[in-house]
């Protein structure tokens, strides 16, 4: 993916090695393409979500399965550092889809 939009990935200061865009302020300017885009998406979901490198963000793998990814969720247990009790923040997340 990286090499067909080199130019669009250099523009957000991504390179093939490294995808995490340091400058969030670039995603604002750009935010109504986070659904047409597939270098906005990809470039927001390896910032944000810390997703598979191997993701492509076409719909589909090289060998033409569905794409997909999961959104890190981590045990409330592994979070723990100690034996102190954990602080939790809950808050609702909007459903958010990208299908016209």
């Amino acid at each position: 993916l990286f090499r067909q939009h080199r130019t669009a990935f250099e523009a957000f200061g991504a390179t093939e090695e490294d995808c995490v865009v340091q400058d969030h302020a670039l995603f604002r300017s750009h935010a109504d393409e986070l659904c047409s885009s597939l270098v906005v998406t990809r470039l927001f979901l390896c910032s944000f979500l810390d997703v598979n490198p191997l993701f492509e963000g076409t719909g589909r793998t090289p060998s033409g399965l569905l794409e997909h990814i999961t959104i890190p969720n981590p045990a409330v247990a592994a979070l723990q550092a100690g034996p102190a009790d954990l602080d939790i923040l809950e808050f609702d997340v909007p459903e958010l889809s990208c299908d016209p």
